[in-house]
């Protein structure tokens, strides 16, 4: 993580603890934490929601090599999130990856 990190509640996390959990999902620990740091949960395009097929994060190996296939794919990023979701869920291949994830990394 070191100690030139950028991003103040990165640096807060380490500070306040040593439990890998919280090391490895920073978000996990600030979602604990409510007193600590401020929280605002913002809502999901219903474009978006209603695909609960999709893993859009970056917690794993796995989710990482995928996410760069589709960056690689996706010719114009410049777009709303709505649009981009319209065209990662015509590909079957990237669903089956996510399902993969979603089924190993079930909380």
């Amino acid at each position: 993580m070191g100690g030139n990190s950028k991003y103040p509640n990165v640096k807060k996390v380490a500070k306040c603890t040593q439990e890998q959990l919280f090391i490895e999902h920073v978000t996990n620990f600030i979602h604990t934490q409510p007193e600590r740091f401020k929280i605002k949960l913002l809502p999901i395009a219903p474009q978006i929601e209603k695909h609960k097929n999709l893993r859009l994060t970056v917690d794993t190996k796995e989710d990482l090599e995928l996410t760069k296939k589709i960056y690689k794919n996706l010719s114009d990023l410049n777009q709303r999130p709505e649009k981009l979701v319209q065209k990662i869920v015509l590909n079957s291949n990237w669903l089956n990856e996510m399902k993969i994830q979603i089924d190993k990394n079930k909380k």
